[in-house]
Parts: C-alpha cells; structure tokens; sequence
C-alpha cells in the first residue's frame, strides 16, 4: 500500500510544479509492475489509473524518474540479447571504455519500455568516483529529455551510488519520516508490537 500513496502524493505535486529547469524524481517516471500486463486483474486495472494520472502530470514538466537500484533489472540486457543484469553489463561497458579508476561520467541507451499503454525512455548513466563505478537508469516520457536527464545525473553523481540532489533529499525525508514515526509512537494509546518497537528504533537512527 506504501508505494500506492507515495505514487499518489508525487503526482499530486508533479502536477503541481511551476518551477523551472530539470526536476529529479526519487524512482521511476512511472511504476511498471507485472500486474500492469494481468488482463481482467482489478489491481492491474487500479495501476493503470495511477500510471494515466502519473503520465497526464508529468507532461510538459522537464521531469525524469531516477532509478538507483538496477541489479535486479534486465531490460538493457535483453535488448543485448545478454543473460546479465543491467547493473553489471553496464559497468562492464563503462570499464572496457575508461577503466575501474579515475571520474568519469558516460550513459548508455536508449532502452524504450511500455506497460500500460504508456510508454518510456531509459537512459543508464554510469559514474565513475575513485574506485567505485555507480549505476542508475534515468527514465523520461521523451526520449531526447531522458538522454539530457541521465547526462545531468551522471554529472552529479555522488560516492554513495545516488545523484547529489536525490541522496539529499532522500536524507530529509529520513529524518521527516523518523519525526513522524517518534510522534505517532508517543500519542498512541496502545502498547507497541515488537515490529512498532523495530520501526521506532530504525527511526531513532535515521541519520
């Protein structure tokens, strides 16, 4: 249900942007799960609602969704016809071209993906910090705009694996959710479980 309301909630304010310049959002520009393709499914049917709304907000917004974990993703990988994840045939790329040290910064696409009737451009920027070599994929609604994102988010890419604006307010948000988590603890009127106790204790170290 989490993923659901922070869909809604990033639309509601996708759609309320007035600001200029390129707008990074934390995830995809719009969710692609399997149900999306389970005809007859009435979850599917709710997903394809919060796909429409998500798509009618972002356009004509210079916005692109920015995925950080891609170990488990295959789509640049099946283009290839490789049996790897798109985490590691992209470094493996990026290291053949400027080698495992030094900064660097390079994307690789494009990678078209529909679900929903909707469809998505992915570009993968690669940057290479010291000795580490982080991987995201940068969706758009527009091929040329996604390309332009993932260039900008290679540009900035930060030593934990994350574009500095996205690690900065994904910290924020951490400290916002631990101050709502302690709040909630302290005026409930009901013991907390043992998963309530792990929830107020990850909250209490949110950095």
């Amino acid at each position: 249900m989490r993923d659901e309301v922070r869909t809604e909630v990033e639309t509601a304010l996708l759609g309320r942007w007035r600001g200029g310049g390129l707008l990074l959002l934390d995830g995809p520009i719009f969710p692609t799960p399997r149900v999306l393709a389970m005809e007859g499914n009435p979850y599917a049917e709710l997903y394809r609602g919060l796909v429409r709304r998500r798509v009618e907000a972002a356009r004509g917004v210079e916005a692109v969704g920015v995925v950080k974990r891609v170990g488990m993703s295959t789509y640049y990988a099946r283009c290839r016809g490789l049996g790897v994840d798109d985490d590691t045939l992209v470094k493996n790329e990026a290291s053949r071209l400027f080698g495992r040290r030094g900064a660097f910064a390079a994307v690789v696409g494009p990678v078209e993906i529909r679900a929903g009737g909707f469809a998505k451009y992915c570009w993968y920027a690669a940057a290479g910090v010291g000795r580490d070599l982080h991987v995201v994929r940068v969706e758009g609604l527009d091929p040329e705009l996604a390309e332009r994102g993932a260039e900008a988010v290679a540009a900035v890419m930060g030593p934990g694996g994350a574009p500095l604006p996205i690690a900065l307010a994904d910290r924020i948000a951490r400290r916002l959710n631990g101050g709502v988590v302690r709040l909630l603890a302290g005026l409930s009127p009901l013991r907390l479980t043992y998963e309530g106790l792990e929830a107020v204790g990850r909250a209490l170290e949110a950095p």
